[in-house]
């Protein structure tokens, strides 16, 4: 089933612009008439650049910014152009009192992949292996056309069908210690491989790791619907046995038995299945890893992450950033949409679909 992404937002963050001079090598977007001055983003959400903070930028490497049509500005990040929000007066120049804003991610491991010979070797990619930080990138064009958002003004809700539950995804990812994945006589693989990257601490055999995921507000009017968990792990050593294996791994839903495998050496154990909405419980679901005894001498392992996607109500428990997830509408293409327990008055709600990104209006009732 296809979902829109949905953020609702309730603060603008504002960030440092630095320039960047064209490079000798870059990917496909790059247009080496332009100019690229990088915007450093540490935090997911809608970003807005300021006229005083863009000026000052350009201003520093001789450029004035009123001369440029606002109907040229371009954001880009992770290799495509990213849609604007232009506030600048309707009259196509950028002059004081005026600002944009984009939606930008920070860096996690959307390209860690990329290092592996096999790219499903990669547990999760909530935290990068490198660095939390990543550049966007603002330029201008001199043909117009760049990628804005849509501006949705229809506020008759009542002409759409309503939605009473979201789709939210909750996790814990670990950073504790780095996972060296598989060894060879002790050492390391120079190669990345499967079972490496940022986890937990070492589990040890017959210790048991209890994770509290959060799952507030979970929607249970709909029997239909399920919830989905995924857990990574990997082991962390190869000891000798006596019995078939040396690696035990247990994962316990709220104290009940979903999965038990054993297995040999080096391996990352990904495991997903789907339960019941009743099987969960707020404001916590508590998902336990163990490892048995069957023989081995030893038994390390290390939690990467667990993952719930559920169905939640629309209560959003006063928070001040909330993404959600809608079914598409393929027949009418709009939803209602009625919130509760937002923490500001006046929220803004941004939905991407895929292919834009829009701007939606949201009326107090």
């Amino acid at each position: 089933m296809k979902y829109i992404y949905v953020i609702l937002l309730f603060a603008s963050v504002l960030m440092n612009v630095n320039y960047l001079n064209a490079q000798t090598y870059g990917d496909e977007w790059i247009d080496y008439n332009q100019k690229y001055f990088t915007l450093k983003v540490y935090q997911t959400g809608i970003h807005r650049v300021e006229f005083s903070e863009l000026s000052s930028a350009l201003q520093s490497k001789g450029i004035d910014v009123s001369t440029i049509p606002t109907s040229g500005f371009q954001i880009f990040g992770r290799e495509k152009e990213v849609a604007l929000y232009m506030n600048d007066g309707g009259d196509g120049v950028f002059d004081a009192g005026d600002y944009f804003e984009f939606f930008a991610e920070k860096n996690d491991g959307w390209l860690d992949a990329l290092m592996f010979d096999n790219p499903a070797s990669v547990g999760d990619t909530y935290y990068s292996f490198f660095n939390d930080t990543i550049h966007y990138f603002f330029t201008w064009n001199n043909g117009g056309g760049a990628k804005r958002m849509q501006v949705e003004t229809d506020v008759n809700f009542s002409a759409y069908p309503q939605v009473d539950y979201c789709w939210k995804k909750s996790y814990i990812k670990y950073t504790d210690s780095y996972g060296q994945g598989k060894k060879f006589q002790g050492l390391s693989s120079p190669v990345y491989t499967a079972g490496e990257g940022w986890m937990s601490g070492l589990l040890a055999k017959n210790q048991t790791l209890p994770i509290d995921v959060g799952t507030s507000n979970i929607y249970m009017l709909n029997s239909g619907l399920q919830a989905k968990i995924e857990a990574v792990s990997a082991s962390a050593s190869s000891s000798s046995y006596t019995g078939s294996f040396n690696h035990n791994t247990k994962i316990y839903l709220n104290n009940v038995l979903k999965f038990d495998t054993s297995y040999m050496g080096y391996e990352m154990i990904k495991k997903s299945f789907w339960v019941g909405l009743g099987e969960l419980s707020s404001p916590f679901t508590t998902i336990k890893y163990h490892i048995s005894n069957i023989g081995q001498l030893t038994d390390y392992q290390r939690i990467s992450s667990v993952t719930i996607d559920y169905p939640r109500t629309l209560d959003f428990g006063n928070a001040t950033l909330f993404a959600f997830g809608l079914p598409s509408n393929s027949i009418m293409g709009k939803y209602h949409v009625s919130v509760s327990n937002s923490s500001v008055v006046h929220p803004f709600l941004y939905a991407d679909d895929g292919v834009n990104i829009f701007k939606i209006p949201t009326v107090l009732n």
